[in-house]
């Protein structure tokens, strides 16, 4: 059930907590969450250009930017991560239902990676195979590079007003992924490439179908014991 109706707190008071976006961004598997209090220029020009593509708001000196990295898959000598470089911003959207204005976290990808550590030469090896040697730093991490970002995503986390005068939560989240492989590569996949697209479509789906209702649980436990303290 959605948490209680606020009374003197309110749902803004909730939303510009220092914690409240680290709770939207932790996912089903518990990502680690760290905020970047100076972000590097680069990082900046790639955030304004990715709220371009995916047609968010306009970033503000007010945004936060976060460095989110995923629960890493073992190996014997090999643990490989995934690093994502988020920007956040926190917004108001009017209710359809009232045109009341209530308060939305909008979350754009900056850039993300996937880098391994270990064994020097199997992450070595890994950075080989995956192309990670370019423009990485020695745990394969790579720069931020303007415009070679092929992954896009846009979330929205925002109140509503339940049907009750409660308050409960939404998410609206977007992620698209652009892939290029060699001639010869394509010819070796089995099911073709339309296939392939679809399958790829299919597994981002029931991604984003596995974090969202476990972060959007997490936050409404949260705003439910911040109303009771």
């Amino acid at each position: 059930p959605p948490p209680p109706a606020a009374s003197k707190k309110t749902v803004y008071d909730f939303f510009i907590l220092p914690d409240t976006p680290s709770l939207m961004l932790r996912g089903s598997k518990g990502n680690a969450v760290i905020e970047i209090d100076n972000p590097d220029p680069k990082v900046l020009e790639a955030y304004k250009l990715q709220c371009s593509i995916v047609n968010a708001s306009a970033p503000t000196p007010n945004d936060r930017i976060f460095d989110v990295t995923t629960s890493g898959v073992n190996f014997p000598g090999l643990e490989i991560k995934s690093q994502a470089i988020i920007g956040g911003k926190l917004i108001s959207l009017k209710e359809e239902r009232n045109g009341e204005e209530m308060p939305c976290f909008e979350f754009v990808l900056i850039q993300d990676s996937t880098y391994a550590t270990g064994s020097r030469f199997l992450v070595w090896l890994f950075n080989k195979i995956t192309g990670n040697s370019n423009n990485s730093d020695d745990d394969g991490k790579k720069d931020i590079e303007t415009g070679s970002q092929t992954t896009t995503s846009l979330n929205r986390v925002r109140a509503i007003t339940a049907d009750d005068g409660t308050i409960a939560f939404e998410c609206n989240a977007s992620l698209g992924v652009q892939m290029q492989f060699p001639a010869l590569m394509m010819k070796l996949i089995p099911d073709g490439k339309d296939k392939s697209e679809r399958r790829g479509s299919e597994s981002l789906r029931k991604a984003l179908e596995t974090d969202v209702p476990v972060s959007l649980a997490r936050l409404q436990d949260a705003y439910s014991q911040w109303l009771e303290r």
